[in-house]
């Protein structure tokens, strides 16, 4: 079955190219996603720890930034891998408090990490960069402030300087 998109175009979606035909339909979907509905759908999926439907929400070329891999963007499965490890620990816990698209791909999240050091907890703020391609999350990284973050998208793009 076509969706309305192949059918006008001709050609397959990113999502037929890519995944199973189980998945096209909410793939498909995706495609209309907005980077906060995307960001919305992410966190999610972290908070209730659902590792499969997180992985569902990565776009096939992603590259996932966590704050427990130092904030860079690395393949999605090292990230996902690195969040369940981090939630192992019952201090982790990182919450988002605020939400600003800064275009029609990008969005950027406010918030705080806490986790266990050598010493003890700690607090801090972070920042979540979440670049959005076809519906689907394409890059992100974490940042110490929205300047740095807002700074590395209008230098190096929706790419955060990564290649595919």
């Amino acid at each position: 079955m076509q969706d309305a998109r192949t059918a006008r175009t001709g050609h397959a979606t990113i999502a037929e190219q890519y995944w199973p035909s189980t998945l096209v339909t909410e793939r498909a979907t995706a495609i209309s996603r907005t980077p906060a509905d995307v960001a919305r759908a992410c966190l999610s999926a972290h908070r209730g720890q659902d590792w499969d439907r997180l992985r569902t929400l990565f776009h096939p070329r992603a590259r996932i930034g966590t704050f427990a891999g130092g904030g860079r963007p690395e393949e999605s499965e090292k990230a996902l891998t690195r969040l369940r490890d981090a939630h192992q620990d019952f201090i982790y816990h990182a919450d988002v408090t605020t939400m600003v698209e800064l275009s029609e791909e990008a969005v950027l999240l406010d918030g705080r990490v806490q986790y266990r050091d050598g010493y003890g907890m700690v607090d801090i703020e972070r920042c979540w960069l979440y670049v959005v391609r076809d519906g689907l999350l394409y890059r992100s990284a974490v940042y110490r402030s929205s300047v740095e973050a807002r700074t590395e998208y209008e230098v190096r793009g929706s790419t955060l300087g990564v290649p595919d």
